[in-house]
């Protein structure tokens, strides 16, 4: 199981580039360059390890539909109740994955945890557009009953045109709560080991960097790459299981529109 975090996924799974218009829609934040299509995609992404032992290329393969207001895809379902790609200010609502959780199979330093479960969020996201970009702010809440508990969020974005070529930068700050924490990156008295201290995490701010970059080789197929710099607040990084304060990613993407 892939023990990658979603919102530090920002940039390679959740915010997505879609299609053929002159610049990036942001809404459900998340981006998107098309409307009213199909979609499917298939990529490779490279993941640095958080938890210790677990740097991981995994293959990306997304199909969904995407309308003006409502999406689907492997990334999540959204919809926009409130507002248009024209307003000033728009609200969505959306349920979609907020960890991946692992196994403890994933690595030789996760050996004796118990399994950590995906967890799935609902979530309202507003959405404020000006001549600046967009903010987008998100109050996120696990249905799943995996960690039991909320987190939030803002991302701004400055989506870009240059011809076929749209490019995106967005810089995001993520609050996780003490149950969020717990469950993915504490060790509980059960788990403890000669070499692994039981550890108590509480709430924390995780930060990123990211950008979205499409190349249109046609009408309705596309190139996609992106990236993310993550840092961690103490409450994750000094979690005996994790092994960085900070991560990268990178994928790379071809989307088909019909």
């Amino acid at each position: 199981m892939n023990t990658i975090n979603k919102a530090i996924l920002a940039s390679v799974a959740s915010i997505c580039s879609f299609g053929t218009s002159a610049q990036a829609i942001i809404k459900h934040g998340n981006i998107y360059n098309n409307e009213n299509t199909w979609t499917v995609g298939v990529g490779v992404a490279y993941a640095q390890e958080v938890y210790r032992g677990t740097d991981k290329w995994f293959a990306m393969f997304d199909f969904g539909y995407l309308s003006e207001d409502f999406n689907i895809s492997n990334a999540g379902i959204a919809y926009r109740f409130f507002g248009s790609n024209d307003s000033a200010f728009s609200l969505s609502g959306k349920l979609d994955t907020s960890h991946t959780g692992y196994e403890a199979s994933d690595s030789k330093y996760l050996r004796g945890m118990k399994d950590r479960d995906t967890s799935y969020d609902i979530s309202l996201v507003a959405d404020i557009n000006s001549s600046f970009g967009t903010l987008s702010i998100h109050g996120s809440h696990d249905i799943s009953g995996a960690y039991k508990s909320y987190n939030a969020g803002a991302r701004h974005f400055l989506p870009m045109s240059f011809g076929k070529v749209n490019f995106t930068p967005s810089i995001g700050l993520n609050y996780f709560s003490e149950k969020f924490n717990q469950y993915y990156y504490g060790v509980e008295a059960s788990e403890v080991t000669a070499d692994r201290l039981s550890y108590k995490a509480d709430s924390d701010f995780i930060m990123d960097v990211s950008y979205n970059l499409s190349y249109y080789i046609r009408k309705n197929l596309e190139v996609v790459q992106s990236s993310a710099y993550v840092i961690y607040g103490d409450e994750i990084g000094d979690s005996p299981i994790v092994s960085n304060n900070d991560q990268s990613i990178f994928s790379l993407a071809v989307n088909y529109y019909f």
